[in-house]
């Protein structure tokens, strides 16, 4: 995968900005019913009837729904993008700079919630240039891992028996599959979490070595 140093948005795909604040109380309703109903599932119709308006006075805010849908991933993932950008290009040594990018990935992860599901599970809604313009954004971000875990095996912290590809495959999966069963209210905050998951990534599920054998648990 080519290594982009900067990223150019292709402005042409973004719809027009109405209504300030009203705006981003649509993008935030249609976020949560797009993750609770589905995209396809929603309707024009269901947004009107959850922001209290006429179905023909939403179209003061919105040009389409399958512009809603573009704008909530976009923004999550810029959103992550210029998040991680720091910690790249942070002087750190590259397991602080792992653990960084997991704390990052969560707490946005969990904080955008609605936004990253829909980002997730409904890109492929998208037709044409809207979607190649995510993939561009995703793989920009997926990048930024790949260097992360490169500098990992450079440095001998990062085995290099698995090619960095699968690494962040890896980490990637187990991070996002996070925002399925993680619940706000349970034992884990956010950072408890990002803890926990870069451990499990880390040093595997083994016992450490040296370490005392505890009754399991099941959480």
């Amino acid at each position: 995968m080519p290594r982009r140093d900067s990223l150019t948005i292709d402005r042409s795909t973004q719809p027009r900005s109405r209504g300030g604040a009203n705006r981003d109380r649509l993008l935030e309703v249609a976020a949560r019913l797009f993750h609770a109903k589905g995209y396809s599932a929603t309707s024009i119709r269901d947004l009107a009837r959850a922001l209290g308006l006429e179905t023909a006075s939403l179209y003061h805010y919105m040009d389409s729904k399958e512009s809603l849908l573009y704008e909530i991933a976009r923004r999550c993932q810029e959103r992550m993008l210029e998040a991680v950008e720091a910690v790249v290009r942070s002087p750190r040594p590259a397991l602080d700079k792992l653990r960084d990018f997991v704390r990052v990935h969560v707490t946005w992860m969990i904080q955008d919630r609605d936004a990253y599901a829909v980002l997730l599970s409904e890109m492929k809604a998208l037709s044409g240039r809207r979607r190649q313009a995510l993939v561009r954004l995703r793989d920009t971000y997926e990048e930024r891992l790949m260097r992360i875990l490169e500098e990992g095996q450079q440095q001998g912290v990062v085995r290099t028996d698995v090619p960095v590809r699968y690494l962040r495959l890896a980490l990637l999966n187990l991070l996002n599959w996070t925002l399925y069963w993680y619940r706000p209210d349970g034992p884990l905050g956010p950072e408890e979490l990002a803890e926990l998951l870069t451990s499990v990534f880390l040093d595997g599920v083994r016992p450490r070595e040296g370490s005392s054998h505890p009754t399991a648990q099941r959480g």
